[in-house]
């Protein structure tokens, strides 16, 4: 894919003038975070999975979907790990604490991250991943992603997704943490919008 020719930070992908790379806190955690990200995803500003990735130390992307390039998961799959695979689905468990109380080792979380559509067949083209169990969030409040339109209501985008597993997996004040990067995002990129020259704002306020 063609990156895009203007001035953007190589980390978050936003303009150099709206960058807020220096308020991403890197937390260190027990779970692992694993995203099977598409290619199409790559540049794309408007790509959440990147920041989750930038502020979880424990964390990967893996890329897949490109021709005659598969995804190499020989080294992704760590066996001191309980792999979910996070993607609502008729055989896929709700991710809540009965089901997290009957797990002993630490949760590698798999995540795919794409368009609905892409996501959707991942598991079905990556046969590593076939035998994973899918896992579901609980019914919660509407996403507060308006970057990309939702024809589902109860969508999420794949930030959204990861802060609230954790928040079930770690504890509450991660998913807070988490939280208030993903709203300096959405203001960020609303002033990107509106094209206006950003001058600064502090992630507490």
């Amino acid at each position: 894919m063609k990156r895009r020719t203007e001035n953007r930070c190589g980390a978050c992908q936003m303009r150099m003038d709206l960058c807020f790379c220096d308020q991403i806190h890197s937390l260190q955690l027990s779970t692992k975070v694993l995203i099977v990200m598409h290619y199409s995803e790559i540049y794309a500003p408007t790509n959440t999975a990147r920041i989750a990735s930038l502020m979880l130390k424990n964390s990967e992307i893996h890329f897949h979907g490109k021709k005659d390039q598969p995804i190499e998961t020989k080294d992704m799959l760590n066996f001191q790990y309980k792999h979910l695979f996070l993607f609502p689905g008729e055989n896929s468990i709700e991710l809540n604490q009965e089901f997290l109380q009957k797990i002993s080792q630490p949760i590698a979380l798999v995540v795919p991250d794409g368009t609905w559509r892409q996501a959707k067949k991942i598991k079905r083209r990556i046969p590593t991943l076939a035998h994973l169990t899918s896992v579901h969030l609980p019914a919660g409040p509407p996403s507060q992603y308006f970057i990309r339109r939702q024809t589902i209501p109860s969508h999420l985008c794949t930030y959204e997704a990861i802060s609230r597993c954790l928040g079930l997996i770690e504890g509450k004040d991660i998913q807070e943490e988490m939280d208030k990067v993903f709203k300096l995002m959405m203001e960020k990129t609303k002033l990107s919008r509106q094209g206006t020259f950003y001058r600064g704002s502090n992630i507490d306020s």
